[in-house]
């Protein structure tokens, strides 16, 4: 059953004025549980480098079923049109989308944006906007950051990074359409366009988050009629939606790395139903723009029930069905 969003002040984070309210909000057994958890502090997260070599911040168990809770208690609240990321039913192609028709674009990226919300920004939003008490913000501040920052590796970053910066990017909104300008937000990306930018439009915007957010703007790009421009993984070429050519390069070498493996019987089944389920995913995400990449996935899905691998779900994440011998394969993935 779909679950209706609801205004700010109707949030069961509300008026929050007890720490007994809020440890049975987020599911905790006691006040004294949730004191315990807040005064360990951040030696509730722990810290991992992904394949790119960025270090993240990742909250253990505990702190990462209480993110979740706090996230879920988010996801509830109204969100604006001009937010397209971390909502159901918006993507990064919507994205893409709410800029066509337009002559110019203008993209502005938030350097560091998790790093940049801070513990004061959330107590502060949740002392001001969500009208909690004083000890109640603080606490779910210190709840939701790592060394006074949002954690980059928790289920509630993308939300309570929003959550924080929300008044800023409400400004933004109505300043963007007092000039008749379209702006949406996906993640740290806002995007801008219409018929014309000026440049007083591009530097208030730029000043404004420096000033009122301390927030740092970085790849800046500004294009022009009749330029192809790049969106949030997509990109405009001539009034039309596209993927865009890093996508397809992608496309193309995860495909490349499946007929090798499917070559090489040494290959773990898990690790082959990985490389099925990315390639899918990547198809099917692309197959949103062009329908070409949607039937060369399911065209994939037909030759992996072929060869007799599993789908991943939540039977063959716990356990994988290997297969019966070691013989080498030999089919190839063809579609090209």
């Amino acid at each position: 059953m779909k679950k209706n969003r609801y205004p700010l002040n109707q949030s069961p984070l509300f008026k929050l004025n007890s720490h007994s309210k809020l440890a049975k909000l987020l599911l905790l057994e006691s006040t004294a549980q949730l004191k315990k958890i807040t005064s360990k502090g951040d030696y509730n997260y722990y810290e991992s480098k992904l394949p790119s070599g960025r270090l993240i911040e990742v909250p253990l168990p505990q702190m990462t079923r209480i993110h979740r809770r706090l996230n879920s208690l988010l996801n509830r609240i109204e969100i604006p049109k001009y937010m397209n990321s971390g909502v159901k039913g918006r993507s990064h192609i919507k994205n893409g989308k709410d800029h066509l028709q337009s002559d110019v674009v203008y993209k502005v990226d938030i350097k560091k944006y998790y790093q940049s919300v801070k513990l004061i920004n959330i107590e502060k939003v949740f002392r001001n906007k969500f009208k909690c008490s004083h000890d109640i913000a603080k606490t779910i501040a210190l709840l939701s950051t790592y060394n006074g920052f949002i954690p980059t590796g928790s289920p509630l970053s993308q939300n309570m990074a929003y959550i924080a910066s929300r008044s800023a990017f409400d400004h933004i909104a109505k300043y963007s359409f007092d000039n008749e300008i379209n702006f949406t937000v996906y993640v740290d990306d806002l995007t801008f366009s219409g018929k014309k930018i000026t440049s007083k439009f591009k530097s208030y915007i730029v000043k404004y988050l420096k000033r009122n957010r301390q927030l740092d703007c970085h790849k800046i790009r500004a294009y022009n009629d009749g330029t192809p421009k790049p969106i949030t993984g997509v990109v405009i070429v001539n009034n039309i939606l596209k993927v865009c050519n890093k996508h397809r390069h992608k496309i193309f070498m995860l495909k490349q790395k499946l007929n090798k493996s499917l070559n090489n019987s040494s290959i773990p089944p898990d690790d082959l139903m990985r490389e099925f389920q990315v390639l899918q995913g990547h198809l099917f995400s692309a197959g949103q723009i062009n329908g070409r990449y949607k039937q060369l996935g399911k065209k994939l899905v037909e030759q992996r029930k072929k060869l007799g691998i599993n789908a991943i779900n939540q039977k063959t994440m716990n356990k994988i069905n290997a297969p019966a011998n070691k013989k080498k394969r030999k089919l190839k993935i063809n579609w090209v």
